[in-house]
């Protein structure tokens, strides 16, 4: 396989007090990882992933929005996950490990050679999670799913913007076709963060980082090896890191808009049924994108008991 490697140098968007020159750099580590102790301290780190699922992220261009059974377009998504500092010590992240996943669409054809981003945020509150009024044995809410807990949602945090690191290119990978077994399933990337500063973070500060495509495209889709513990059933509760902190991964789809809207829904303007317009345009990203809240509240799913495999690499 050719693995090509794009670097750009850029400047960090600036949405705080910190100042940061920086760039990005995507590179394939291969199908073996083992962390390094002296770079990924505890807390930094999750190592886990579901081996017979995957969740994606993807920015389809126009002529290839995809109409659902259910009666919506499927949206565009960008993914992130939570991740806290340990006490004692402000740190330096240098870069993240992430691990794709097992499906068909772990790597298609558009995500190759893509120009993706990594936004950066403080997490501010605590999380608690809101069961959407979905006790056992009701279906959720959004009627997506049976599973009670496929519609329960975060709340109680806040997610400020720090920065937005755009440049780096997704390196030419083997697209898959089917479900594991290829070059391209559970593979280990490395983001690197490059420049003159990396990002400087704050000692028991909990932080999240968000990952998507930065422009839109045919294919254009890309998974990430994660565990989803909506399915137990003992008493929902958040996913914790390996240093007993709560963590959970999150998510910005389409426009933002929640819940959902179908094609069976009536618009309260119009009183008419929602137009194609209507819908796609909810699917979309716009010009607002990176200023919308992330969400746990998810469709079909949600990421509310969810954790991507990641490692964060501190700078040495």
């Amino acid at each position: 396989m050719n693995y090509t490697i794009f670097k750009q140098v850029t400047i960090c968007l600036l949405f705080s007090s910190i100042a940061t020159q920086a760039g990005l750099k995507i590179s394939v580590i291969g199908k073996e990882f083992t962390r390094n102790k002296q770079v990924t301290p505890p807390s930094l780190f999750f190592d886990d992933s579901n081996k017979g699922g995957s969740t994606s992220i993807r920015n389809a261009d126009l002529p290839n929005m995809v109409w659902k059974d259910k009666g919506y377009y499927r949206r565009n998504r960008d993914l992130g996950q939570v991740f806290n500092i340990p006490a004692g010590q402000d740190i330096t992240l240098d870069a993240i490990v992430l691990r794709t996943g097992n499906s068909r669409i772990a790597v298609l054809t558009g995500a190759r050679n893509a120009e993706m981003y990594l936004q950066f945020y403080e997490v501010i509150g605590q999380p608690t999670i809101n069961d959407n009024a979905t006790p056992i044995g009701k279906e959720a809410t959004h009627g997506f799913t049976k599973n009670h807990r496929g519609d329960d949602y975060i709340e109680g945090v806040t997610y400020k913007t720090i920065c937005i690191v755009k440049g780096g290119h997704f390196p030419n990978i083997e697209p898959t076709t089917k479900n594991g077994g290829q070059a391209g399933h559970l593979l280990y990337t490395k983001w690197d963060l490059t420049g003159e500063d990396e990002l400087t973070l704050k000692a028991g500060k909990r932080y999240a980082f968000m990952v998507g495509f930065v422009n839109p495209g045919p294919l254009r889709n890309l998974t990430f090896g994660n565990v989803n513990y909506a399915h137990l059933p003992q008493k929902p509760q958040l996913v914790k890191d390996s240093g007993g902190l709560h963590v959970w991964s999150f998510r910005r789809e389409g426009d933002g808009s929640a819940p959902i809207k179908t094609a069976k829904m009536i618009n309260k303007k119009t009183g008419k049924n929602y137009t194609k317009k209507e819908l796609v345009d909810q699917s979309k990203f716009n010009e607002k994108r990176y200023d919308i809240q992330p969400t746990t509240d998810g469709y079909p799913d949600v990421d509310t008991y969810r954790s991507l495999e990641f490692y964060i690499e501190l700078k040495k």
